[in-house]
């Protein structure tokens, strides 16, 4: 059973997380349940969310005050109620829940709302201020539930329909003809942007994010790293057994076998063979990771609390050796990488400074991608590890070029 308290506990609203002081459903007015259908249609049209009832905001306008719902204004948020006034102002029909926890002996409301799956939904009805008819609505990274007006955010939209329209049609057929292996995509130059990684990798994300420990709720920070080699001479599909024998060599040689951030040699003997990658998650299913026969290395682990600069930055170093190490050792050789590093739900999470300071990032999302050298050429950037600390400093509004105490003196 998914644990809510943390989820009603967390008191800064974001991209997946909205909050409502106590009401009672069946008393609102239209315009404040068009408010509640508003949400509802940008969080389906984003990344899906949560809308928690019983928390109202205190002078400063935090949601701090856990005043929870009384009986008769609980059974008011009634799943069928709730769920068919939302959905007869939008089209499609948004997959939503209706939730009444009980935390801290107090009763709460929270509508799960999931992110939609074949085409986004558009507003069918107008009420006052609050809805237009024929509008998209989106969740803004200042938790902010708005038309897409912009071009790209249209385009978003476009593109994320696409793409789950694809990713229904390849389950459809690997219904119909079996889990066929996927081919290998060539990435020429350097991606400028996600989306040019190749689509296990999508594939993964969703993979990874259905099987999370339901005790993480909606919105918890989660670390994502991946790494996709470019300018290699291999052009076939990689043997499933080649790496799992580099992945054993590289931790052999870096003498990293028992990492618990990263891949390690425990993860690497549990793990599991799928057509296209090896697979593993440890016990807690907090962390997970691929490898993937066209080269791709997938990394996710969840963050339970703030960023620590110094552990982050330790981590990353502990990584950089093994990963070298383990496409030196595929066969092929691969002249740079490509390397995505992203942190979800980063809205309000902390970073604790070298020094420490603490910071808080106010974007939602946190990526940063860079390229690395893997031969000695004189392009190789002389410490990639502290370039991207630098990045994700400055999404943090941390100082950078940060430096341990012992560093500083030195």
């Amino acid at each position: 059973m998914t644990d809510f308290k943390e989820l009603i506990c967390r008191g800064v609203e974001s991209d997946v997380l909205d909050y409502k002081a106590p009401v009672n459903w069946t008393l609102l007015s239209k315009a404040q349940k068009a408010k509640f259908v508003r949400h509802a249609l940008a969080f389906a049209n984003t990344r899906g969310g949560a809308i928690v009832i019983g928390v109202r905001e205190d002078v400063n306008g935090h949601p701090s005050l856990y005043e929870g719902l009384s009986d008769e204004e609980c059974h008011s948020f009634d799943p069928s109620t709730v769920g068919s006034y939302i959905n007869s102002h939008v089209d499609p029909a948004i997959d939503l829940s209706v939730e009444r926890p009980v935390v801290d002996g107090k009763r709460y409301a929270v509508l799960i709302i999931r992110p939609f799956q074949d085409i986004p939904h558009v507003c069918v009805h107008s009420i006052e201020d609050e809805l237009r008819s024929g509008v998209f609505y989106i969740r803004s990274a200042s938790a902010s539930s708005r038309p897409a007006a912009r071009a790209g955010e249209m385009h978003d939209l476009v593109r994320r329909a696409l793409r789950n329209q694809r990713e229904m049609l390849a389950g459809l057929l690997r219904d119909i003809l079996g889990d066929m292996p996927q081919r290998g995509r060539a990435i020429p130059g350097c991606p400028d942007n996600g989306e040019q990684l190749p689509p296990e990798y999508e594939e993964s994300v969703s993979y990874f994010q259905k099987r999370q420990n339901p005790h993480f709720v909606p919105g918890t920070p989660v670390l994502d790293l991946a790494i996709m080699p470019l300018e290699c001479e291999q052009t076939k599909q990689l043997s499933l057994s080649s790496l799992r024998a580099a992945a054993e060599s590289a931790l052999r040689k870096t003498g990293q076998e028992s990492s618990e951030r990263f891949l390690n040699a425990t993860d690497l003997s549990c793990s599991y063979a799928t057509n296209v990658s090896l697979r593993g998650m440890n016990k807690e299913h907090s962390r997970f990771w691929q490898l993937f026969q066209n080269g791709l290395l997938h990394f996710r682990s969840v963050i339970d609390g703030a960023v620590e600069y110094n552990a982050l930055r330790s981590q990353l170093l502990q990584l950089l050796e093994p990963v070298k190490n383990y496409y030196a050792a595929l066969p092929g050789h691969c002249r740079k990488l490509f390397v995505q590093l992203t942190i979800e739900n980063s809205d309000g999470l902390d970073m604790v400074s070298a020094n420490g300071s603490v910071s808080s990032c106010r974007i939602g999302k946190v990526r940063i991608v860079q390229n690395f050298e893997l031969d000695n050429s004189e392009n190789a950037p002389a410490d990639p590890i502290a370039q991207i600390m630098d990045e994700l400093s400055v999404r943090f509004n941390a100082p950078t070029d940060q430096k341990t105490p012992f560093e500083a003196k030195k």
